[in-house]
């Protein structure tokens, strides 16, 4: 693109970071992502996504959670994708604190994420016995005002 006098901007280099990420080189889509800044591109959501699905791809969770935090902090917002990817993967980590936590932000956020999804947070904290947890979960997303979602909390409970 040099050659041909054409600038890369962001979705160049998101391409790549998804590259990278695919291709399990996360450390070098971390060292580009932070190269940004020098190149007078700012990341964005789709930046910050490309990067927490490489951590989230190598079972990283802490490292995951310290880029959600970093996009949260930045200009971007998190998105669909953001959750959805951190609410599964919080839930195959088994913490479903954050993923209750992750569930509330999609609401304040104006994010309908699939019910799908939610409802994987209902269940695993009906698996770790705390039922009143799940069933106030089960009431944010069947109220939501925006779309019903018509969340259950299972037979057992």
């Amino acid at each position: 693109m040099m050659n041909t006098s054409i600038s890369p901007d962001i979705r160049t280099y998101n391409a790549k970071l998804v590259g990278l990420v695919s291709e399990k080189k996360i450390v070098e889509a971390v060292e580009l992502f932070n190269q940004l800044c020098s190149k007078k591109l700012k990341p964005d959501e789709f930046s910050h996504n490309a990067i927490i699905n490489g951590f989230c791809n190598d079972g990283n969770l802490q490292d995951a959670k310290k880029w959600y935090s970093k996009l949260v902090q930045s200009d971007s917002a998190p998105n669909k994708t953001t959750f959805a990817t951190l609410i599964r993967f919080a839930c195959k980590m088994t913490d479903f604190d954050w993923a209750v936590e992750l569930f509330k932000q999609t609401f304040e956020q104006k994010c309908l994420v699939d019910p799908n999804i939610m409802q994987l947070v209902i269940d695993g904290l009906v698996k770790e016995s705390k039922t009143e947890a799940a069933k106030q979960l089960v009431e944010i997303g069947n109220s939501n005002k925006f779309r019903r979602y018509n969340l259950t909390t299972p037979a057992e409970v």
